[in-house]
């Protein structure tokens, strides 16, 4: 598409589990402070044994990210790779997106992936403590949206007069 560029993003799953599951030890932690929650505390503390249900998450929440940059930067598809270790987002967007904004971005799409299922995990557990992740993906998608609408300046070109 002319007047576009193509910007492929990577989030590994290694990554996504870091944070989602740093996330729900903390959470638990603060739990356990509470002897009549301590059993609770230990089931919000997503574990490797927990991996393919949060990859099931994953899924849906790819689809939900994907989307969400197809409204604000451009159009958007993503997919995993073959050992499903990694997805993989390609976006058309505009030719003056700003590169210098493409690492915050790739860190936006990190937060709010691992938030994403982080909510869907606890609405299985404890679902009075998913609200305060699902507020964190409105905020994130706000900031994605000022990204997507930050452009790099044109360039000014300077043509000589011909004879």
């Amino acid at each position: 598409m002319e007047g576009s560029k193509v910007l492929t993003l990577e989030l590994t799953i290694q990554d996504l589990f870091s944070q989602m599951k740093e996330h729900s030890y903390y959470l638990g932690e603060a739990l356990k402070s509470d002897q009549k929650v301590m059993e609770l505390a230990a089931k919000i503390q997503a574990s490797d044994d927990d991996d393919s249900v949060l990859k099931d998450f994953i899924q849906a929440g790819g689809t939900k990210l994907g989307n969400l940059l197809s409204r604000v930067l451009g159009k958007t598809s993503y997919a995993w790779d073959a050992d499903k270790t990694k997805l993989t987002f390609t976006t058309n967007a505009v030719a003056n997106f700003m590169d210098s904004q493409k690492d915050t971005l790739k860190d936006n799409m990190l937060n709010y992936l691992s938030y994403y299922v982080l909510s869907k995990w606890l609405n299985l557990i404890k679902p009075d403590e998913c609200q305060r992740f699902e507020n964190l993906l409105v905020e994130i998608e706000e900031d994605m949206r000022q990204l997507g609408a930050q452009r790099d300046k044109p360039k000014r070109t300077v043509s000589t007069p011909t004879e």
